[in-house]
């Protein structure tokens, strides 16, 4: 399951990208912030850009109703149209499945994406890949390691 992505222009954009008291803004190589978000954290109130991140990480357990966020600065051209998101993650049979979200298109923002598991084909062990494009152009990407919790973890134990 998913929280709906979406775009925060001019204003919005400080506010967007404000760090959670409980974690340190921790960016990967594209600019994309990763966090791993407790269940907790997707309630009915939650948008992508506020569900509260636990840490700011790119290993996340596949733990049911856990989940991840992503939020990254864009600059998109004008008239390059809607934000397309894929994520693309491994099934049950060892195979990936891919999932496709759309964003509007203001120019500069902050894309937020939330992600959680809430079936059992959903957390799934592997290498999560979103890649956001416009117009043809790659603007971002970021990878997640989605793994097995031991019965430790201590990420899981963090949201009890």
């Amino acid at each position: 399951m998913r929280i709906a992505a979406q775009l925060l222009t001019g204003l919005a954009l400080a506010a967007g990208l404000a760090a959670p008291a409980m974690a340190q803004s921790q960016r990967n190589t594209a600019g994309v912030d990763i966090g791993a978000v407790c269940p907790s954290g997707f309630t009915s109130t939650a948008t992508a850009a506020t569900v509260p991140v636990l840490a700011w990480t790119d290993h996340v357990p596949a733990s049911p109703g856990f989940g991840f966020a992503t939020r990254a600065n864009v600059n998109v051209p004008a008239g390059s149209g809607d934000l397309v998101l894929t994520l693309t993650r491994p099934t049950l049979d060892g195979g990936t499945t891919q999932e496709q979200f759309r964003q509007q298109i203001n120019g500069q923002g902050v894309s937020a994406f939330a992600y959680t598991f809430a079936t059992p084909d959903e957390t799934v062990a592997g290498t999560w890949r979103l890649v956001a494009e416009a117009g043809g152009a790659q603007i971002y990407t970021a990878e997640v390691t989605v793994y097995t919790p031991g019965a430790n973890d201590s990420l899981i134990a963090s949201c009890s």
